[in-house]
C-alpha cells in the first residue's frame, strides 16, 4: 500500500469521527431541551390542575336572598328571588330525602330552625315544593325579618350554617307623585278623611265590636279586605267574633271570598275551632270542600288546629276526609303526623260507623 493511499484512509477515519461527534451532541441538546419543555409543561398542568381543583367542589353549600338586599326600602307586594351554590335545589317529589338536595323555605318574621327540625306546613312558612326560586309577597308597611332555609324532603332542616339565611327589609306605602306643569301653582290638596271601609277596617282590628256595627249600618262594603287581603268576615272568622261574622253575613259579605293564602272564612274558622263560628257559616252555606292553595280543606285545615269536634261537625256536613292536599296526604296522614289522638279518634270514628 503506497503512503498516498494511507494518508487518504487516516483522513477518512478523521472525518467520520467529526461527523459522529457532532451528531452525538446536537442529539443530547435537542434532548435537553425536549426535558425542560416537558418539565414546563407538566409544571403548568399542575398549576392549572391545582388551580380547577380549588374552584370546583371547593365551596360550603349556601343560600342567599337575590332580592330585596338587606335593610332594602320597598313597597307591597315584595318581589323575592334566591340563589343557591355548591347545593342542588329540586322539587320534593314523592318525599324522598336525596343527599346535597332540597328545596326552599321562607319564614315571614321568625328566624333559622335548628338543624333537624322539621318546618312547620302553615304560618309563618311557605314551602316551595315545586322547587322554585322566587315570590311575590303582601307585607304590612313596616319592619320585617325575611328568612329562606333549606329542608329536605321530609322538610327537616339540614346541619349547613350556609343553608339559611335571615334578612331584615322595610315596607312602606306606595305614593303616587304627581309633577305639576312649569309656572303653575297647584290647589292644596283636601285630606278627605278615611273612608267608611277604612273606618270599619280599623275598628274591626281594634276590636272594636260596636263601631263595627255601626259603620256596617252606615253603608260600609261588608266585602273590604285587608292589608293582607284577608276578607273581614274571614279575619272575624279567625278571631272567633260571632257578632260581627253575623252582621258581615246579613249586610252581604261574600261567603266564598279567599284571601292570597285561597282560605275562605270557613277555612279559618275551622282552623280557630270555635263551634259557634263554624255552625254559622255552615248554616249560611259555606263550602265545606273549599280548597286553599295548599291544597287544605276546612276538614284538615281543622285538623291542623287540633280540635276534633271541629272535626266531627265538618265531617257530619259532608266534608270528604279522602281528599288530598298538596303534598298527597288525606285528613287521617295529616292528623297522624300531628299524634293527635283525640283528631285520629274522630276522623276514624266516622268510618267505623258508616262501615257498620
Amino acid at each position: 500500500m503506497s503512503k498516498n493511499h494511507c494518508h487518504l484512509v487516516a483522513w477518512f477515519r478523521i472525518c467520520a469521527i467529526g461527523l459522529t461527534y457532532c451528531f452525538l451532541m446536537n442529539l443530547a441538546a435537542a434532548c435537553s431541551s425536549n426535558g425542560e419543555n416537558s418539565e414546563e409543561a407538566a409544571t403548568e398542568a399542575a398549576a392549572h390542575g391545582e388551580e380547577h381543583e380549588m374552584t370546583e367542589g371547593s365551596g360550603a353549600p349556601r343560600i342567599w336572598f337575590i332580592q330585596p338586599e338587606p335593610e332594602a326600602t320597598v313597597t307591597s307586594p315584595v318581589a323575592f328571588e334566591f340563589g343557591s351554590e355548591n347545593f342542588i335545589v329540586e322539587p320534593r317529589g314523592d318525599g324522598e330525602v336525596h343527599t346535597g338536595a332540597g328545596h326552599h323555605h321562607i319564614g315571614v318574621n321568625t328566624e333559622c330552625l335548628p338543624a333537624g327540625e322539621l318546618i312547620p306546613e302553615a304560618s309563618p312558612w311557605v314551602h316551595f315544593g315545586d322547587g322554585s326560586a322566587a315570590i311575590e309577597m303582601q307585607l304590612t308597611p313596616g319592619e320585617h325579618t325575611l328568612t329562606i332555609q333549606i329542608g329536605d324532603g321530609e322538610h327537616r332542616t339540614l346541619d349547613e350554617p350556609g343553608l339559611c339565611e335571615s334578612i331584615t327589609i322595610n315596607v312602606v306605602e306606595e305614593k303616587m307623585v304627581e309633577v305639576a306643569p312649569e309656572d303653575t301653582v297647584e290647589p292644596e290638596p283636601v285630606d278627605p278623611g278615611p273612608t267608611a271601609e277604612e273606618l270599619l277596617v280599623e275598628a274591626l282590628l281594634d276590636g272594636d265590636t260596636r263601631g263595627t256595627l255601626r259603620f256596617l249600618e252606615d253603608g260600609a262594603d261588608p266585602n273590604v279586605q285587608l292589608s293582607s287581603g284577608m276578607s273581614a268576615l274571614s279575619y272575624a272568622a279567625l278571631k272567633d267574633k260571632l257578632i260581627v261574622l253575623n252582621a258581615l253575613l246579613r249586610a252581604g259579605a261574600e261567603l266564598e271570598a279567599k284571601d292570597r293564602q285561597g282560605a275562605t272564612a270557613l277555612s279559618y274558622a275551622a282552623q280557630s275551632g270555635d263551634q259557634e263560628t263554624l255552625e254559622a257559616l255552615l248554616e249560611a252555606g259555606a263550602n265545606v270542600s273549599a280548597a286553599d292553595n295548599l291544597g287544605w280543606t276546612p276538614l284538615i285545615r281543622a285538623v291542623v288546629g287540633g280540635d276534633a269536634e271541629a272535626v266531627k261537625t265538618l265531617l257530619a256536613a259532608g266534608a270528604d276526609k279522602n281528599v288530598l292536599d298538596w303534598f298527597g296526604r288525606d285528613a287521617l296522614k295529616v292528623a297522624e303526623g300531628r299524634r293527635n289522638q283525640a283528631v285520629i279518634d274522630a276522623l276514624t270514628e266516622i268510618t267505623s260507623k258508616s262501615e257498620s
